[in-house]
């Protein structure tokens, strides 16, 4: 819950399902000011987009990831401190609790917001935000709304480089900095599970079935787990939205070649699950920020307990 004393400021807000996080990002008893922030830009630090994709080595990720580990150390208490960290990555936080991770050096290392006093083991990602339209503003609205412990988004399009060059593209390459942060959540939590949020255009799809839809889910391998069928199931008896379980319903968008799934599943973790969200069901989620609540409570019905 935002402080009272911002309520009527962000009251314009009060239909944007991203305004909290917003109001966030600008409280006054934010320590540090991070470059490219809204302060300075008029956007939300986690939607500052960098044309410039620096792709890391080998060597870079394991430092990257030693700065993920620290940033998810931090502990919720009155007295906690902001600490400083090198490698170009800035901090923010607020009264609320949150803090906001990114990269300063505008390198397309992306930004990661964590709750600290949540007890969730959930991670949140979305790692096309400038490609599937409006996935990172439901993240950020999941987010706020209490869904998962930490949050991470892309900060360069997945197809800066063009379509044939994947490097920029967090979820088809594994040099990536989420691979770094997926790895570093999972040594924090290693009964935790992660929800990957993306977007297709309905008319796109090849199956009738698929362009009748409005979410696809799987959980990045050749068959589902656990977690992703009650993720489904959930959404099935709560909604009025078609849900589709790959491969059981529908053969296609099923992130097999994931890069994040395939780590978990090499680390031994089956939690993994890759949402996909219809074109249109995008849009009313943002346009009416009620819609959304289905989802929350189901995504907040995942457990980390082994299925």
């Amino acid at each position: 819950m935002l402080p009272t004393a911002f309520s009527e400021r962000y009251k314009v807000m009060k239909n944007n399902v991203t305004g909290a996080i917003l109001a966030l990002l600008t409280l006054a008893s934010i320590n540090l000011k991070a470059e490219g922030t809204e302060q300075e830009t008029g956007q939300p630090g986690w939607s500052v987009r960098h044309e410039n994709y620096q792709a890391p080595d080998m060597n870079t990720l394991r430092t990257i990831e030693t700065v993920f580990s620290d940033f998810l150390d931090i502990t919720a208490g009155p007295q906690v401190t902001v600490p400083t960290f090198g490698n170009g990555f800035t901090l923010l936080r607020s009264d609320s609790g949150i803090y906001l991770l990114s990269d300063g050096e505008k390198r397309g290392w992306g930004h990661f917001l964590l709750a600290p006093r949540r007890s969730s083991t959930l991670l949140l990602q979305a790692p096309h935000q400038f490609h599937d339209l409006r996935t990172g503003q439901i993240a950020v609205a999941l987010f706020e709304r209490g869904v998962g412990k930490a949050l991470a988004l892309n900060s360069t399009h997945r197809y800066r480089f063009g379509k044939d060059t994947p490097r920029a593209d967090w979820a088809h390459h594994p040099l990536s900095p989420l691979n770094a942060f997926t790895r570093a959540f999972l040594a924090h939590y290693r009964q935790g599970t992660v929800v990957q949020l993306h977007g297709y255009a309905e008319k796109k799809r090849d199956s009738s079935v698929a362009r009748q839809s409005d979410v696809i889910l799987s959980s990045g391998q050749r068959w589902p787990q656990p977690g992703m069928l009650k993720l489904a199931q959930c959404l099935t008896d709560n909604t009025d939205w078609q849900i589709l379980r790959y491969p059981l319903d529908v053969g296609e968008l099923g992130g097999t070649t994931n890069v994040q799934g395939r780590l978990m599943a090499s680390l031994g973790n089956l939690r993994f699950i890759h949402l996909e969200l219809s074109a249109n069901l995008r849009q009313t989620l943002i346009a009416d920020s009620t819609t959304i609540n289905p989802l929350v409570q189901c995504l907040a019905g995942l457990t980390s307990e082994a299925e």
